[in-house]
């Protein structure tokens, strides 16, 4: 994308299932709201997997993100 950022992770992957998980930051993100209270921004995360045979393989995952906050507040009955 115009302002995405590309990362490169070299994987080799055994017969059957494999699980990958890769953490990434984004800086000062924009956030997803509900219907009503802003624009629903979402980031695209493309996954390209290279095989052995040299076929490309992609996958496309939109993703939102959200902030979620709790407050507790004194109350004569508790938090």
């Amino acid at each position: 994308s115009k302002t995405g950022k590309k990362e490169i992770l070299p994987i080799i992957l055994e017969n059957g299932d494999n699980n990958i998980a890769q953490k990434i930051s984004i800086k000062d993100p924009q956030l997803w709201w509900c219907n009503g209270y802003g624009k629903p921004y979402l980031y695209s995360f493309i996954i390209t997997m290279k095989l052995a045979n040299g076929e490309t393989v992609s996958q496309t995952k939109k993703v939102g993100i959200r902030t979620i906050e709790l407050i507790q507040n004194e109350e004569p009955f508790g938090k």
